[in-house]
């Protein structure tokens, strides 16, 4: 029977794609399956892969799924490492590469927003900005610079200064039913700032349809804000000093970064020049005031805003293991998970890296393991499975992707059901991903 299933789903899948073929060209479809390590050392794979270039095709595209129920998965660029990746929930689903729609389709330097196609990388925009308004800051993640600027803000990331989710103020995007929606910000609208229904919270980290644009808020950035850099010569310090700059009027903690992580976080050059040395680690502050910080007794710097904006770039193996987890830490738990960390860090044959984000002045570990590309993979998935079991041990929750989350509260779930079940109602579209 199992058997039958497969001759089933081959000639379903086979049918999709030929009926793509005669709108698509050759070099958008991939139709053997793809497999693949991902950043949490599992195995991972797909059916295959479309890549898509307009929204045209993304239209055609879901109305095939459709019609043959097959289940495609979307990326912007496949590179939001640590948030899902770019395998789909199971290896029976097509995955949407949209990396090739990287058009800026609209820009407003009065109202400031740009209207942006999914493959747009965060690299694309910061350089857009430079050459043609360079009034405005774009804010960038610590992490790869071809990294989808609209993909980033979907799985709401992080960036040094704000949350990436409060940027995308509109989109459009493709519903599983094959209907289109805008929503949210409309710069087609007389009216832009109150275009109807705001639907679009209900795309972040869901499964409803293809986002095929999105609209992003600029910043000018803040003339009075200050930069400095608080050096740390022991991690012990670190707790302290916390609940110190909490009680400092307009004192703002942004990212602290480990001294371990100098030599493969992409720390701006004149953070790694002048502490290199520190034992501790360095923390960055925002503040309004140039005497703010006075009465912290550790070793300070300036440091120009232009240097934290620099475009981001790791130098990390395609195909190499790359796990990321982040959980949050109260700030008189951070010593011990500090030593925690460098217990882990001594157990294991990969490196560990962690960096301090602030929300909410509430410290957030990211914690990233770096595997040594000589390991067995059965070696590396072991080893992150351990560090996982670990952390949980500990009392945190590591973060990988949604789906393996318990569902605790079953009426949100039978109303995200039924969400889904009207923008999506064959579930084409993701289906499992976030445990819908």
């Amino acid at each position: 029977m199992e058997r039958g299933l497969h001759r089933r789903f081959d000639r379903k899948l086979s049918a999709f794609f030929s009926h793509l073929k005669t709108y698509l060209s050759q070099s958008q479809i991939v139709t053997n399956p793809v497999a693949a390590i991902d950043s949490s050392a599992l195995k991972r794979g797909c059916a295959g892969i479309i890549y898509a270039e307009s929204k045209a095709d993304i239209i055609r595209i879901v109305e095939a799924a459709n019609r043959f129920n097959v289940s495609i998965d979307p990326v912007s660029t496949g590179l939001n490492v640590g948030y899902g990746d770019f395998f789909p929930e199971t290896p029976s689903q097509v995955v949407i590469d949209l990396r090739r729609m990287n058009r800026v389709l609209g820009f407003n330097t009065q109202e400031g927003w740009m209207r942006l196609e999914p493959g747009v990388s965060q690299g694309d925009v910061a350089e857009f900005l430079r050459d043609n308004a360079p009034e405005y800051e774009f804010d960038l993640t610590y992490w790869l610079k071809e990294s989808s600027v609209v993909g980033n803000s979907l799985e709401r990331g992080r960036t040094l200064l704000r949350e990436r989710e409060n940027d995308l103020i509109g989109a459009e995007l493709i519903l599983g039913s094959g209907d289109t929606l805008r929503t949210g910000f409309h710069p087609m609208s007389p009216s832009p700032l109150s275009h109807g229904l705001n639907l679009h919270p209900l795309i972040f980290q869901s499964n409803l349809g293809v986002v095929v644009e999105g609209v992003i808020k600029l910043h000018r950035p803040d003339l009075m804000a200050r930069y400095h850099l608080v050096g740390f010569e022991r991690f012990s310090d670190f707790p302290q000093t916390i609940e110190n700059l909490k009680s400092i009027s307009g004192v703002r903690p942004l990212r602290w970064y480990c001294s371990r992580t100098f030599k493969s976080t992409p720390v701006p050059r004149s953070i790694h020049a002048r502490f290199k040395d520190l034992k501790g680690g360095v923390l960055v502050v925002e503040s309004k005031s140039s005497n703010a910080l006075r009465d912290i007794q550790v070793v300070q710097a300036p440091i120009r805003r232009d240097a934290l904006m620099t475009t981001p770039s790791l130098d990390i193996v395609p195909r190499e293991p790359i796990s990321f987890f982040s959980f949050a830490v109260r700030p008189s738990e951070l010593q011990r998970t500090q030593q925690k960390i460098a217990s882990w860090r001594r157990r294991f044959s990969f490196q560990i890296f962690q960096t301090i984000s602030f929300l909410e002045q509430a410290p957030i570990i990211l914690l990233r393991a770096h595997a040594d590309p000589a390991q067995q993979p059965s070696d590396v998935r072991q080893g992150f499975r351990h560090l996982s079991a670990l952390i949980e041990a500990e009392g945190y929750v590591p973060f990988r992707d949604h789906s393996g989350l318990p569902f605790k509260n079953w009426t949100d779930m039978e109303l995200k059901k039924m969400i889904k079940n009207a923008f999506d109602p064959k579930g084409i579209i993701s289906p499992g991903r976030y445990g819908v």
